[in-house]
């Protein structure tokens, strides 16, 4: 066996809780106890754990009671549910009616983001075996039509220090590394490979490591070491291919410019070129626009070169002079990566499949997580008529445990 198909093979890959509810830790020991059990069962020795999401009210509820926490901890290993990472993009609803723009509050600039990360990261200290790092994937700051510019950068990479300080401590304390991965996504605050590199070097190692200093607690050597070593990013498929990025040269520079990647989100895009040809696929994609949530998207000439961008379907479809002078659009909705096409609709699965396969060979990372959370919106829509929720996620298991690596 080569050293790259070793290295490919050991790293380990699990599925995202938050197409379940889990806003309250009823809801989530619900899911444990009931789909993931069964899930688990069913995949026998290709399941290796998951990535646990927990909404605000469920971080509450297990901060000021110990004891509905330590039922969530014996519900985890009585059914030995492996929590491989924690999923802190949204702290909001993920299943109410409109989530939308509201994924992204609060942002890293409201107090109530860094309360709420922290309350994951001592969960998840306690959940991690020992000997083993853990993650925890948040979103890029904000949304950028919150607010934009070079004073927000700098306090959200003040913010993302005071985190990186806490999960300093935390493995002071515990002997836990835990990283905390910023995932960058179309329109938010950090949205592509580009952007990322430029906020670790220009603002978290400027604004950021300064604030460090300024608290007294890490010197200057100390506070660049913290940062590099508890702050990284989610490598998230969908949203960089939406981004039309080339994943493989991505990932190489993240790599070449010391920017750490904490967990691998193995996800696709909606493609769908030549939109002025194809009526069908606008009409299919129309369908998509009444989901609750956010779907960006952005389009190319000819050229390849980006001409058309869009906060969300809706708005995207009501231009549609702009929308069908497109050479390609892509979409930010997440659909099975068993799916290659779906209708007149094609995906980004290749492309996901040689970035995730360029990382693995290389150990960049030592985890990747399958986060289809659309099951919902596709079964609604008719696609996928006849695979209910678990079957599915047990069929992109095994499709991933076979294809990626």
């Amino acid at each position: 066996m080569s050293d790259a198909t070793s290295a490919a093979r050991s790293m380990q890959l699990g599925y995202a809780t938050n197409v379940f509810r889990s806003e309250t830790l009823a809801e989530v020991i619900a899911t444990l106890q009931g789909p993931l059990s069964r899930i688990r069962r069913s995949l026998s020795g290709s399941f290796q754990g998951f990535e646990l999401r927990l909404g605000m009210a469920a971080t509450e509820e297990a901060a000021r009671d110990p004891g509905a926490r330590e039922r969530l901890i014996e519900t985890l290993k009585g059914n030995d549910l492996p929590v491989l990472t924690i999923n802190g993009f949204s702290p909001q609803d993920f299943h109410g009616r409109r989530v939308k723009e509201e994924a992204y509050r609060p942002t890293w600039l409201e107090e109530g983001r860094l309360l709420y990360t922290k309350r994951l990261a001592e969960l998840l200290a306690e959940l991690l075996p020992e000997g083993r790092s853990g993650a925890i994937s948040t979103s890029p700051g904000s949304f950028k039509a919150f607010g934009h510019d070079a004073e927000r950068l700098d306090a959200t990479a003040e913010a993302f220090a005071a985190m990186a300080s806490f999960l300093f401590e935390i493995e002071e304390r515990t002997g836990r590394r835990i990283s905390l991965c910023i995932e960058p996504e179309p329109g938010c605050t950090i949205e592509s490979t580009d952007e990322a590199i430029v906020f670790f070097d220009r603002h978290l190692l400027g604004a950021g490591a300064r604030y460090l200093r300024k608290r007294g607690a890490l010197s200057g050597p100390k506070a660049e070491e913290v940062l590099r070593r508890h702050l990284a990013v989610t490598f998230d498929c969908c949203h960089l291919s939406i981004e039309f990025e080339d994943l493989v040269d991505s990932a190489r520079r993240l790599a070449e410019s010391g920017v750490s990647i904490g967990k691998v989100h193995a996800t696709s895009a909606i493609r769908l070129e030549r939109p002025a040809e194809r009526p069908e696929g606008l009409a299919k994609l129309a369908r998509y626009a009444r989901s609750p949530y956010l779907h960006q998207v952005i389009g190319t000439d000819g050229g390849g070169r980006v001409v058309f961008r869009a906060q969300d379907l809706e708005p995207a479809l009501a231009a549609p002079e702009e929308l069908l002078a497109c050479a390609e659009i892509r979409i930010h909705f997440h659909l099975p990566l068993f799916v290659e096409k779906i209708g007149p609709l094609g995906t980004t699965v290749p492309d996901t499949v040689a970035g995730v396969r360029y990382i693995a060979e290389r150990a960049l990372c030592p985890v990747a997580i399958l986060e289809t959370y659309t099951w919902s919106v596709l079964s609604e829509t008719g696609d996928f008529a006849g695979l209910d929720v678990e079957s599915g996620i047990a069929r992109e298991i095994r499709w991933a445990r076979e294809s990626l690596f």
